[in-house]
This record gives C-alpha cells, structure tokens and sequence, in this order.
C-alpha cells in the first residue's frame, strides 16, 4: 500500500485561516484597512486621501524630494506612488520642481501647503484618538514590528 503523501492543509484550520485570524499578513492588511477607514472619513472633507496626506506631509518635509527617495522612504511601489502623484499634481498640490540639481523634486505648491496646514488638526485630533485606544505600548509594538520587517 503507497504512503498518503503529506497534506499541508490538515494541519490548519481552515476556517480560521480563511477568516485571516492566523496569517500575519491578512491581520495587518484587515488593520490597515480599519485605519484608513476612519483617517479618510475626516480626511475627506479637504479632499485628501491617507496616501495623499502621507505624501503632502514627506514633500513638505523633505522636499524638493524625488519620487524614487519617497518611494524607498514609504515603501512604496513605483506604479502606487506615480498614480498618487499624478493626482496630486492634477489637484494643484504637487508639482515637479524644475531648475538646477538641487531644486529637481516634488514640491508643495502654495494650495498644497494650504490643504496640508488645513487638514492636520483633523488628522491630530484622529492620530489622538486612535493612538489613545491603541495606547504607547501597541504603537512601539508597530514601529518594531515595521523596523523588524526591514530586516527580512
């Protein structure tokens, strides 16, 4: 009589796997989409999606900035930044810096700084609020979790 080969799958549950209570990465995925749920429900109202204020905040930052030094920044794919940076352009928050080297980069047009100055008291109040809830340990436990991830 043959040997039933090995079935990964009998040592899971299923159920369990397939509601993302076991696999790290759904749980995180499931997290974040929380998150940015009730980010975007007060960032709506100046027009701003999380990524975009992200993005707002590194250019104003760091800008003139690339979209290569954000991109390796935020962990970001090239396709992801250059769609959310096109947008931004087109809403008259970005625009590509133009001139010698040292001025080439994204840079905050004066509505971009506006929008940006506009929209964070709303985003403190929710990062209060939400880090609040979570409290200093879960928030250290992340920034580990994220530098740890770097190492892989």
């Amino acid at each position: 009589m043959a040997n039933k080969p090995h079935d990964p799958l009998s040592e899971i549950d299923l159920k369990q796997f397939m509601l993302g209570d076991i696999c790290l990465a759904s749980r995180t995925r499931r997290l974040s989409r929380i998150l940015t749920r009730i980010y975007e429900d007060v960032l709506r109202e100046y027009g701003l999606t999380v990524p975009q204020f992200s993005l707002l905040t590194v250019i104003s930052a760091h800008g003139p900035v690339t979209p290569a030094e954000i991109g390796r920044q935020q962990d970001l794919e090239k396709s992801t930044l250059s769609r959310t940076v096109g947008k931004m352009i087109a809403n008259g928050w970005v625009e590509d810096g133009h001139g010698d080297t040292s001025e080439r980069g994204l840079i905050l047009t004066a509505h971009g700084r506006e929008t940006l100055r506009n929209a964070i008291p709303a985003w403190q109040t929710v990062q209060n609020r939400v880090t609040g809830i979570f409290g200093d340990p879960a928030t250290k436990t992340l920034d580990e979790m994220i530098a740890a991830a770097h190492d892989m």
